[in-house]
C-alpha cells in the first residue's frame, strides 16, 4: 500500500554524476528528437504496475525506467511489452536503501531486459531477491532479446525545471526523482524535503507536473513547485533495417511539426536533422 503524508525513501539513491555521464545538451546523446510534439504520454495505453503488492523492494529505479521503455516502444512501434523487473533488481544487486538510476540505465543499456515471464514477480521479498548473482543464461537471454535488438542510450537533464521538462517530453517519457509522498489539497507536495522515489512522468502543463507511479494511485499531479532534482532522457530504437521505417515516420513527423511553425523553428531544423542520422551510427562503448 502507499503511504501518505509520510515522506518515505522508496529506493531512490542520490547519483553522482562524473564526466563520463551523459548530460542533455552535450551533444552525446544522439537521436533525441521531437518524436511526440505534443509532450503529452498520458494516454499512451501500458498497464499501471504495482512496485510489489506483498513487499517493500526499494526498487523504484528499475520499475520506473522499465515502464519509460515500455511506453518508449508501444508509442513508436505498437509493441506492448513487460519487461521483468525482477531481472534488472538482480542484475544490478539492490539492496535497501536503494540504488542510483545511473546504475540501472547503464545495466539495460549493456546487458538488456528480459520478458516478465522468464523472471516473474513473486511472493517474498527473499525470492523476488534471486538469483543473485545473475545467471548468464538469462543474462545471454536478455542481450538476444533486448540488446540486440533494439539501440538504447540514456542522459541526465540538469536542473530539470518545469520548461525543461516540457522540452523534453516532446522527445520521450521521462523519468524524475520525486519526493514522496505528502499529500496536501489533492497534490503531492516536497514540503522542502530531498527527493526519496524514482518514477514516471507523462506532461507537464501551466499547474501541475502529472505523474504515473510503481505505487497506487498511480496517476499522481504535483505542483510545478514541487522540487526535481534529477531526470533522465532515453533514446529507444530497432536496430533491424526493415522494421525502422515506423521510427523514422515519428521522426519525419517531429521535423513536419518544427518546419510548419517556420519563424520559430528554422535554426533548429538542421541540428535535429543531423540528430536523426547521427543516431543510426552511435557506438557507445
Amino acid at each position: 500500500m502507499e503511504t501518505k503524508n509520510q515522506i518515505k525513501n522508496y529506493g531512490f539513491q542520490e547519483p553522482k554524476i562524473t564526466k563520463n555521464h551523459y548530460i542533455e545538451g552535450d551533444g552525446r546523446l544522439l537521436g533525441a528528437v521531437n518524436l511526440k510534439p505534443d509532450g503529452d504520454w498520458r494516454k499512451i495505453d501500458v498497464m499501471d504496475e504495482h512496485q510489489a503488492k506483498k513487499f517493500e523492494t526499494w526498487g523504484c529505479v528499475p520499475f520506473g525506467a522499465t515502464q519509460q521503455m515500455v511506453k518508449m516502444l508501444y508509442y513508436i512501434y505498437g509493441e506492448k511489452k513487460d519487461y521483468s523487473e525482477r531481472f534488472l533488481y538482480n542484475l544490478v544487486g539492490i539492496n535497501p536503501p536503494g540504488t542510483d538510476p545511473q546504475k540501472v540505465y547503464e545495466a539495460i543499456r549493456k546487458i538488456g531486459l528480459i520478458e516478465q515471464k522468464d523472471l516473474p514477480m513473486t511472493d517474498t521479498l527473499e525470492e523476488f531477491k534471486t538469483p543473485r548473482p545473475m545467471s548468464d543464461i538469462l543474462k545471454d537471454k536478455a542481450k538476444e532479446f533486448f540488446k540486440n535488438i533494439y539501440f538504447f542510450d540514456h542522459d541526465w537533464i540538469i536542473n530539470p525545471t518545469p520548461e525543461k521538462l516540457k522540452t523534453n517530453l516532446k522527445k520521450c517519457p521521462l523519468c524524475v526523482s520525486v519526493t514522496a509522498w505528502y499529500l496536501e489539497d489533492g497534490v503531492y507536495v516536497d514540503k522542502g524535503q530531498k527527493n526519496t522515489h524514482w518514477t514516471g512522468l507523462d506532461y507537464v502543463d501551466d499547474e501541475y507536473l502529472y505523474i504515473d507511479d510503481s505505487y497506487p494511485p498511480y496517476k499522481k499531479k504535483l505542483p510545478l513547485s514541487h522540487k526535481i532534482s534529477y531526470a533522465k532522457r532515453i533514446v529507444l530504437y530497432k536496430k533491424d533495417p526493415k522494421v525502422i521505417n515506423s521510427f523514422f515516420l515519428k521522426i519525419l513527423q517531429g521535423v513536419l511539426k518544427l518546419l510548419y511553425d517556420f519563424k520559430q523553428y528554422t535554426k533548429n531544423s538542421a541540428k535535429v536533422v543531423g540528430e536523426i542520422l547521427s543516431g543510426i551510427f552511435s557506438k557507445r562503448s
